[in-house]
């Protein structure tokens, strides 16, 4: 017997595979990567953290352009933040079933437990999932398969659902002593790794669709550094916080953005994204003014624009007034 699993790095994804494999059945991996990830470790690097842990082979499938396109439109809704939970794992669930047949797998197993997220886990959510994907009977989920219905593999005693689990709800305890029994050491934190539930990333997303219905993986990236300021309905401005972000700032400038540039002092530098009249570029440069390392009132910035320089003489503006423009 052959499955497919679902394999985040999350301590669930690998018990789930650990209970699955110590049955003797062989197990592909897959790693879904999206720019909505917030994992920081290099990404192959992570794949082959897990592959080692878990001693199977995994292959890495992105579905960046797919996640946007449903965060847009979710069919299901969003949960607390702009996660649409429910449309994600069907998606991934299609995605691994697409390679059923080429790999000759019988089932595919995922590290879901039963209520332990509120909005995809609840029970007649994992059977939506389920019928949606095109899978009923086919997902496995070892750690609560004993407290869900039985499954096609179980039926067919091509794995012993004695030897499975029954965990329900929110508390990890189980999975931790179970990880120990495992040796398992290299999983990644609890909290998840979707920025869509972070809840200030989730802010700065709603405004992106709020103003720009046809976004990108690009204008996503952009959403995950510096601090972001709404300047008005169709000008944007993101400053860096540290140098490694006024870098990657400096790879988003070009002919449609205007960049600005503190000059005399030290201090951040700045891209802005839409039309800047002179107004909203003196405003720029004055939210910018305000993370520069000297506190005077008169600053220096430069406005680059294509070929176009411009000097604008500004004061830092005041932190309560930042406040207003702040996403």
């Amino acid at each position: 017997m052959k499955a497919l699993a679902l394999v985040s790095g999350g301590l669930d994804s690998m018990l789930a595979v650990k209970s699955v494999t110590s049955q003797g059945i062989e197990v592909i991996g897959f790693y879904f990567i999206s720019i909505f990830n917030s994992e920081t470790l290099d990404r192959s690097e992570r794949i082959e953290i897990i592959a080692k842990e878990l001693n199977i082979e995994i292959k890495a499938i992105n579905i960046s352009k797919e996640h946007i396109d449903m965060v847009k439109n979710p069919a299901h809704g969003y949960g607390k933040n702009i996660n649409p939970c429910i449309d994600c794992k069907i998606l991934m669930f299609k995605k691994t079933k697409e390679y059923m047949k080429d790999l000759g797998a019988d089932f595919i197993i995922s590290g879901e437990v039963l209520g332990q997220r509120p909005m995809s886990q609840g029970r007649s959510n994992l059977k939506l999932i389920e019928r949606e994907s095109g899978l009923e009977g086919f997902i496995l989920r070892p750690l609560s398969a004993k407290a869900l219905d039985i499954t096609i593999p179980e039926e067919k005693k091509w794995i012993d659902r004695e030897k499975l689990l029954a965990i329900i709800g929110r508390s990890r305890k189980e999975q931790f002593r179970l990880a120990e029994i495992f040796n398992l050491k290299g999983f990644s934190s609890p909290a998840g790794g979707c920025l869509l539930t972070d809840p200030g990333f989730a802010k700065r997303a709603r405004d992106l669709m709020e103003h720009s219905c046809d976004f990108s993986v690009g204008d996503v990236r952009a959403l995950k550094i510096g601090r972001h300021f709404r300047l008005s309905d169709s000008t944007k401005l993101i400053v860096g916080r540290n140098q490694q972000e006024n870098f990657e700032i400096d790879q988003f400038c070009n002919e449609e953005t205007i960049k600005f540039i503190p000059v005399g002092t030290k201090g951040p530098i700045a891209v802005g994204f839409g039309e800047f009249d002179s107004g909203l570029a003196l405003l720029a440069g004055s939210i910018l003014a305000r993370y520069c390392d000297e506190k005077i009132n008169n600053i220096n910035i430069n406005s680059v624009r294509k070929d176009k320089q411009t000097l604008l003489k500004v004061s830092p503006l005041a932190e309560g007034e930042i406040e207003k423009f702040r996403i």
